[in-house]
């Protein structure tokens, strides 16, 4: 899992991985990172409830590393949340409301984002995947380096979004063309 991590982050902030090392080039020089350990990720039902606490006391929810595979959030109320690093792959977010969001460096393949509003979110380096974001707004959201293999974004509000070093690849675009 960590190699796939490695690689994953290679490819999307354009760091170098030779044999099992893990390096950046600085000032055009390859430098050795850190081995990252992969964070233990928090159950559904403790962010869950978190969530519930959150939104109860009219407060943003610190929702990070956080394993959402798979749970239905359609509409839920995930305004300003902080999902850093979280796994939602596979869950079902139609119609959420995430605007102003933090969902950096999270999984967010195969999830259905229909209709969701995600405008101001910060999205940076996530990977979505396959993902489904028809009709999303995604109006001033910040997409740097974002993996969008796959998606369909048919419809979706992109004005004024951050789409530098977005990874495209038959990635259906809002005017239903396909790039990459």
């Amino acid at each position: 899992m960590i190699g796939q991590l490695k690689s994953r982050l290679a490819f999307q902030i354009g760091v170098a991985v030779l044999s099992s090392s893990l390096l950046i080039a600085i000032a055009g020089k390859l430098q050795p990172v850190q081995a990252m350990s992969q964070p233990t990720l928090r159950t559904a039902s403790v962010c869950l409830a978190a969530l519930q606490r959150a939104n109860t006391a009219g407060r943003a929810p610190k929702l990070t590393f956080c394993n959402f595979r798979g749970v239905n959030l359609n509409g839920k109320n995930l305004r300003r949340a902080d999902l850093y690093g979280s796994d939602l792959g596979d869950a079902k977010l139609r119609g959420a409301d995430l605007r102003g969001a933090l969902l950096e460096y999270a999984n967010v393949s195969r999830v259905n984002l229909d209709g969701a509003n995600l405008a101001g979110a910060s999205l940076r380096a996530s990977n979505f995947t396959s993902a489904l974001l028809r009709n999303a707004n995604l109006r001033k959201a910040d997409l740097w380096g974002a993996n969008l293999q796959y998606a369909n974004l048919k419809g979706a509000n992109l004005s004024g979004a951050i789409l530098t070093l977005v990874l495209f690849y038959q990635t259906i675009m809002p005017n239903g063309s396909v790039r990459g």
